[in-house]
């Protein structure tokens, strides 16, 4: 496991604390740099070398959103982290 990252997104001014490893990048998403250290998290999840991904909202996987921008900026965020593994990740390979 090598040092934890952490990024501001392109998305709302999200930041996401990403921790890489040799065959995959965990994520965990928060609304704010100040929250990064607290249990607030937005979104968490993984992608792999191989491109596959896992994402949570929470214990019981629920995606829930009243808006359609709301809807839109998650898969940006999803998105995202799935290009910064490839930074991240030395065996990636999708």
């Amino acid at each position: 496991m090598r040092e934890k990252v952490i990024k501001e997104l392109s998305v709302d001014g999200f930041y996401v604390l990403a921790t890489p490893s040799d065959y995959h990048v965990d994520y965990e998403v928060f609304d704010s740099r100040e929250n990064t250290q607290g249990d607030d998290i937005i979104l968490s999840g993984s992608v792999k070398w191989d491109g596959c991904s896992n994402w949570q909202t929470n214990e019981d996987c629920m995606l829930h959103a009243c808006e359609r921008e709301e809807l839109v900026n998650i898969g940006l965020l999803m998105a995202e982290c799935w290009d910064l593994t490839a930074e991240l990740c030395p065996h990636w390979n999708p």
